[in-house]
């Protein structure tokens, strides 16, 4: 990244690009803020005109978390959802392969059931 030029007055963002800044104002602050230089910023901030930045929300919180307390919390999720994805799968294929074989199977049936008694000399 270059060097900074344009900062979010809102929550001092900032970026070597003007237009990163305004996707920024866009994305998280609905349109509304200003975009000053990074001097004004500066100047703003040392005289209370702007407030101070806030901590960026991308930092972890908690630095004794771990990989593995990660995975801990988040296996349940995955593990749940892919059985329920499934379940959700096997039962539309299940109404599915119904629709198809129940009329092939009665008939089947019935010609089978057909051809048996006239083997056997009942019809």
């Amino acid at each position: 990244m270059g060097k900074a030029k344009w900062v979010c007055a809102n929550c001092g963002m900032y970026s070597s690009r003007k237009c990163n800044v305004k996707r920024h104002l866009q994305n998280l602050h609905d349109g509304s803020g200003v975009i000053v230089s990074l001097m004004d910023y500066l100047v703003g901030r040392r005289s209370g005109f702007y407030p101070p930045s806030a901590p960026p929300t991308y930092v972890k919180k908690d630095a004794s978390e771990t990989v593995f307390d990660i995975l801990r919390q988040e296996l349940p999720k995955v593990v749940l959802k892919e059985a329920v994805s499934h379940l959700i799968d096997r039962r539309v294929w299940q109404t599915a392969w119904r629709a198809v074989t129940i009329p092939t199977v009665c008939l089947s049936k019935s010609v089978s059931s057909f051809l048996y008694a006239r083997e056997h000399h009942w019809l």
